[in-house]
Parts: C-alpha cells; structure tokens; sequence
C-alpha cells in the first residue's frame, strides 16, 4: 500500500475507465455535454466564490463555472485525491476520488493525458492508473 505525499501523474483515461461521468453533488448532476454547451458560450463566467458558500448550496451553474473555470485556466489544477475503495478491511483496487472533481471532468473535457494526484491506495493500481502497467488489478 502506498501512503503518498509525493505528486503522481495519472493518465486521464485510465482513470475514466472507473467513474461514470455525469457527476452527482448533492443530487445536481452534470455531464461532460452540459460542460461542452456552456463552453460554446462566447461570454463566460467562472465560479470563483467556492469559498464563500458551501457546496451544499451551489446551483447546476456553479459546478459548470467552476469546471469552465478549470478548463480555461489549466495551471490552476492542483492535485486531485485519490483513495482506495474499502470494504470492512478489504482494500479493494478501485480508486475512488476524494476531492477534484471538477479539476477530474475539466481534464476529461480537455483530453488532457495526465492529472496531477495525491493518491493512497495499492501500488498495483497506482502503477495501472500511472500507465507504468497495462495490467488492470481485479477484485
């Protein structure tokens, strides 16, 4: 198991291959076509105030803005998290992403390659997610 305080750089589409992206928060879901319809847009706005107001408070619009935000801003992503799915004390080789998933759907959005990680979890997903491996750990 790696605990890691290091940035990795996980490949985009291997880490796609586990989450179904529309994304739900708090029962507002967003796809990737609701992202690329709000970047038509000739006039954009980004959400800016994720500080200001809780999440539990943001509108369809705000999570838009905010993945917008990230889309045309790419220096500003700073490292997602990932963990590993748990069940009692089976660690399972599924990640599951703590935090960035508006920086995880503008990468998706953007065909980036990679997405910079704090990752802690199994190293054999690490290095699957890494594309230091082709081998795809089961469960």
């Amino acid at each position: 198991m790696s605990a890691n305080t290091d940035i990795d750089y996980i490949k985009v589409s291997r880490l796609r291959e586990y989450f179904d992206y529309d994304y739900c928060w708090n029962g507002i879901y967003v796809s990737l076509k609701d992202v690329e319809d709000y970047m038509k847009q000739e006039k954009k706005t980004y959400n800016l105030d994720c500080c200001d107001k809780y999440m539990e408070e943001w509108n369809k619009n705000d999570h838009i803005e905010r993945i917008a935000f990230f889309i045309d801003h790419p220096q500003e992503i700073t490292p997602i998290y990932l963990d590993n799915k748990c069940i009692g004390m089976n660690i399972l080789p599924i990640p599951i992403l703590e935090d960035g998933h508006h920086r995880f759907m503008a990468a998706m959005y953007r065909n980036d390659d990679t997405i910079p990680a704090y990752y802690s979890g199994l190293v054999s997903l690490l290095e699957y997610l890494k594309g230091e491996s082709d081998i795809k750990p089961e469960y």
